[in-house]
């Protein structure tokens, strides 16, 4: 009996992570855009330039 509970927990964590992962990558997925040339992004306290390229991860903090 306890292997089968062992077994059963373990089932249920892989089940959960697997579900966190894939809710947690939705959520990034719509919640992320690019932007275009020389588009900014506009904060309430100033401005943020983006100048490279490459990806850039603005965090805004409330």
């Amino acid at each position: 009996m306890k292997k089968k509970t062992k077994i059963i927990i373990g089932t249920l964590v892989v089940f959960v992570i697997l579900v966190a992962g894939i809710s947690y990558r939705g959520y990034i997925s719509a919640h992320t855009f690019t932007l275009s040339g020389n588009e900014q992004i506009q904060s309430i306290t100033g401005t943020v330039k983006v100048s490279s390229p490459r990806d850039t991860e603005v965090i805004f903090i409330k």
